[in-house]
């Protein structure tokens, strides 16, 4: 007769503590995990939040206008507030991230004919090539060729949006840019450039939509919302009061006469 021998059961291990993030306070040994959310797809685009990105060569406290011609007088009366995003070469978000451009280019308003919804496709998931809005970090590099500080083994995607001077001297966009705290305070003057860094983490809501400017057709993400999350060491910059983002040229595609949202 045989006999039954029991198994001996592993023990459960005990789930670990989750640590919350609480204010602005560094924790420095903390790993933030990164997540996409798509919230929905229609005519307009995507809207999706990506969580826990650190961002890179941010200019939010006040607009870019290195690449907006001037006015008669010679003033710079248009610009875009702008963040770059560096994620975690995951190569399940890029799966994730085809779906849904797959998914805005046949829905898109913009993109309404079958030859720029074929064109838009093609040069939307060339993932790292121009008209590509995701890029490899290891091909960003400086005038001296060399990566930019925390870019290696990450994907890299610029969101902007963009804004109009107003006659009593603020800068607007077509849609009101949200920056807050974790517990949605609002972050509005003086302390948006002390928030917003070049190493900070964040939350960041966007809208992936298709666009067609002239000969450029593709998909962009539109910035919609941050939402600071930590504070971090911050990247590369020599001057520690401010970002130096007139140097991210390479991200820039020719969108800017249209915003499809």
């Amino acid at each position: 007769m045989a006999v039954k021998t029991k198994t001996k059961r592993k023990p459960k291990s005990k789930p670990k503590a989750r640590s919350k993030i609480r204010g602005n306070k560094p924790k420095s040994k903390q790993k933030l995990r990164f997540n996409f959310i798509e919230k929905k797809v229609n005519e307009f685009g995507a809207n999706c939040v990506l969580q826990n990105v650190r961002l890179a060569f941010v200019t939010l406290a006040k607009p870019n206008t290195r690449f907006f011609d001037s006015d008669a007088d010679g003033n710079k009366t248009k610009g875009s507030f702008e963040v770059t995003m560096l994620i975690p070469d995951d190569k399940s978000f890029l799966r994730v991230l085809e779906k849904t451009i797959k998914s805005v280019i046949e829905q898109s308003k913009t993109l309404e004919k079958s030859a720029d919804k074929i064109k838009a496709l093609k040069n939307s998931l060339k993932w790292g090539d121009d008209g590509c809005p995701l890029k490899y970090g290891e091909d960003i590099v400086n005038a001296e060729d060399v990566v930019y500080d925390g870019f290696e083994n990450h994907f890299v995607i610029k969101a902007k949006t963009n804004a109009s001077l107003q006659k009593d001297g603020e800068w607007k966009t077509k849609i009101p840019l949200q920056l807050v705290l974790p517990n949605r305070e609002a972050i509005e003057g003086a302390d948006i450039a002390k928030q917003f860094y070049s190493g900070c983490w964040a939350d960041v809501s966007c809208n992936i939509s298709g666009y067609k400017a002239g000969k450029n057709i593709g998909v962009t993400f539109y910035l919609s919302g941050v939402m600071k999350i930590r504070n971090d060491d911050r990247l590369g910059s020599i001057d520690h009061f401010a970002d130096r983002s007139e140097e991210m040229a390479y991200m820039d595609d020719e969108d800017d006469e249209e915003e499809g949202i």
